[in-house]
């Protein structure tokens, strides 16, 4: 048979005298990790890589095989035969460490059961947060960095941080970084968040060249619960139904380092920090568009920090107080004064807050 078959080893009653390729495999039932078989004589073991997720009933544990790739050696995962005959639980499987920099892609035109690996049709990913959950569960960065490259379109869904991946390294979410508004995030049901990082983060978390906007309850455009490095590119921000920025966790550092992000959409607030939270940036200075509203451009509470340096804010009629600080927060804008935010209303302070 084709691929490249390996023998079981060292599983009590189970026969190592056969092999079978990935072409046996022919069809899977997920609620119970079964893959069904030609026939049970074929039915011993081979490579398989992580490209689709099975999750094992008795355990919960999830681990990923690819049913349709029936050439390509993989990182061996053995399975053992199930009761009747027909079917193998997943037992193994191993990480692949990287030692250069890998590329996923995801497209409106993709598939979650693709590889991920080839910018087409038939090799990218549908959702970023299946893109992500490979990064997350079959990979050792190795210290690398990984790419999930996201095409020009709108998604309806964004992606969860959660789990941290292994080895440290960086992971670039990019979309258009020229032209933002062409890789449009556009959350109508589901996530807190068109990109929240729930999980604490192993490496540094780049975003960048997106559209973000979400008519979600409470939802913001980026969101950061957890402590971790994150820096963030060229955007488009649209309305978002809470933040467009909201870092709501202890020691995370967000550094805007490319200029050049747009304003298109209201929100309650631009930015808001809060629990000791940190935000920086040399560059944060935006242009608006539009006639847009928030209750705060700016809001930091609970010693959260943020400190903008950046290039001042331009365009747009904006209605809302310009920044409020309060609970020991800080606003650093390094002399910036009073109207460095936008907005028609003064901004103010509270129970020890500060302004500088």
């Amino acid at each position: 048979m084709a691929g490249n078959p390996h023998p079981i080893t060292g599983i009590t009653g189970i026969s190592t005298t056969a092999n079978v390729s990935k072409s046996a495999f022919i069809s899977y039932a997920k609620s119970r990790a079964i893959l069904v078989m030609q026939s049970a004589t074929e039915i011993r073991a081979t490579d398989l890589s992580g490209q689709l997720r099975l999750t094992l009933f008795s355990t919960g544990m999830e681990y990923e095989l690819d049913v349709t790739d029936t050439t390509t050696p993989d990182n061996g995962v053995t399975c053992i035969r199930d009761a009747n005959g027909l079917g193998f639980f997943l037992i193994v499987n191993r990480r692949e460490k990287l030692t250069t920099t890998r590329n996923y892609y995801v497209r409106t035109d993709g598939d979650d059961l693709n590889s991920g690996l080839i910018n087409n049709a038939g090799g990218a990913f549908l959702t970023l947060q299946r893109a992500y959950d490979i990064v997350k569960d079959t990979l050792d960065f190795g210290g690398q960095i990984v790419v999930i490259n996201v095409s020009a379109g709108t998604y309806a869904a964004g992606v969860n941080v959660s789990g941290g991946w292994t080895g440290g390294g960086t992971l670039y979410f990019s979309g258009d970084t020229t032209t933002p508004a062409n890789v449009h995030i556009s959350m109508t049901t589901g996530l807190a968040s068109c990109f929240y990082v729930s999980a604490p983060l192993p490496g540094t978390l780049r975003i960048q060249g997106f559209k973000v906007s979400s008519t979600v309850v409470s939802s913001s455009g980026i969101r950061v619960d957890t402590p971790g490095l994150i820096h963030v590119g060229k955007m488009e921000f649209g309305s978002c139904t809470f933040a467009h920025i909201y870092i709501n966790s202890v020691a995370v550092w967000i550094l805007r380092v490319a200029g050049g992000s747009t304003i298109v959409g209201s929100a309650l607030y631009h930015v808001f920090v809060g629990a000791t939270g940190s935000l920086y940036s040399n560059t944060l200075g935006a242009s608006l568009s539009g006639t847009l509203t928030f209750s705060f451009f700016a809001l930091v509470l609970n010693a959260g920090q943020i400190i903008d340096q950046s290039t001042p804010y331009t365009g747009g009629t904006i209605t809302g107080a310009r920044y409020h600080a309060a609970q020991n927060g800080i606003i650093n804008t390094a002399g910036g004064g009073a109207n460095w935010f936008p907005g028609n209303a003064a901004g103010s302070v509270a129970t020890q807050g500060q302004y500088l």
